[in-house]
């Protein structure tokens, strides 16, 4: 933590080391450097769990990460945590053919908000990927709401295109807003969507354990 010095495990570290750990671990890192620290960091540390670190950029992996994933019937649970709005529906619609829960890192504060004067551009493509739609834009400057609310926006069309694959509804107020610590500015939304109300009683448990700060385990 650049704040205070601290250091915490990421996601991978904290996937790994739950009392109950998952069968099967697949993590796709596209950053090289990053990958080989986590895939060292894997094998050093938790050598008995079945695990495979694939490095490369994850849209572009889609179809070997499907092909390791166990067979159809098994639950799993998929963990997207990009730095921007680089995951694209086309993905996720990929992922939602198996039986997956899915906790999606929303970048809506920390891309979507910084670069709204590019994204509102029609030459940009980046958020239709996201959504899967290029009619998102006309639809948010039409809508008379204020620029400060594009970030909300998002939250909820990108709710409702996920609605699309067969998850349940997730209404905006039971995404999990992160701020950052020094600042207390907004960050990002963790939004969990599942086909099963019991998944939102366990997420909503841990919501309410924890604080808008970056933690939330």
């Amino acid at each position: 933590m650049r704040t205070t010095g601290k250091i915490l495990k990421g996601s991978p570290m904290l996937a790994l080391s739950v009392k109950d750990p998952f069968d099967q671990y697949i993590f796709c890192e596209e950053n090289s450097e990053c990958f080989h620290a986590l895939e060292t960091r894997v094998t050093r540390d938790f050598p008995t769990r079945k695990s495979i670190c694939i490095n490369g950029d994850c849209n572009q992996k889609i179809d070997e990460i499907i092909g390791l994933l166990p067979k159809r019937d098994s639950l799993g649970l998929c963990f997207i945590d990009p730095f921007n709005l680089s995951i694209t529906f086309d993905t996720l619609a990929k992922l939602a053919e198996r039986r997956l829960d899915m906790l999606c890192l929303l970048a809506l504060h920390m891309d979507a908000n910084r670069a709204y004067d590019i994204y509102i551009n029609q030459d940009s493509s980046k958020v239709d990927r996201f959504v899967g739609r290029t009619t998102w834009r006309e639809e948010f400057l039409n809508s008379g709401r204020p620029r400060r609310d594009f970030p909300l926006f998002l939250a909820e069309y990108f709710a409702k295109r996920m609605q699309t694959l067969g998850f349940e509804e997730t209404p905006t107020h039971s995404m999990h807003l992160v701020r950052s610590d020094d600042k207390n500015v907004p960050k990002y939304h963790l939004a969990l969507f599942s086909r099963n109300q019991l998944a939102y009683k366990f997420w909503d448990n841990a919501r309410n354990s924890s604080t808008d700060q970056r933690k939330l385990w």
